[in-house]
């Protein structure tokens, strides 16, 4: 993978590999679908922010990696980005981590923000995928 064994991967030196492994047994192709899965879903961080080592080696065992809380990562991964944001003069963030998490607890948490962005499709009412600009 041309990664050095210090550190863990980046999602750009992923993307490099997951044109090259078409040919490669089921097993390791499986561990760069993970390491791709811990770097967009889990930390949520940019392409060019590694992966945790420690992490990145828990694709070398499938029964740990998919019994490792990887929730609580991400949920955690979420809250240290919320933690060292920057507020003052700023207008937008970046959040690493789950953050789906942070938007299900805007919907019920903070009351109205629902109802501003429901819809009502065939009798029911749902919430869109993305609220729309009011």
């Amino acid at each position: 993978m041309e990664v050095p064994t210090s550190r863990g991967p980046c999602l750009n030196q992923l993307r490099l590999v997951l044109d090259r492994c078409t040919n490669w047994s089921f097993e390791k192709r499986r561990m760069v679908g993970w390491l791709c899965l811990l770097s967009i879903g889990i930390f949520g961080v940019s392409p060019e922010t590694r992966i945790p080592l420690e992490c990145a080696k828990r694709v070398l065992d499938p029964e740990a990696f998919e019994s490792y809380p990887w929730g609580r990562v991400a949920c955690k991964s979420l809250m240290n980005s919320i933690k060292i944001a920057s507020y003052t003069g700023k207008k937008s963030y970046t959040l690493c981590g789950l953050v789906h998490v942070l938007l299900i607890w805007a919907y019920e948490a903070i009351v109205g923000v629902g109802e501003l962005y429901e819809t009502q499709l065939d009798g029911e009412l749902r919430l869109l995928d993305s609220p729309r600009a009011i």
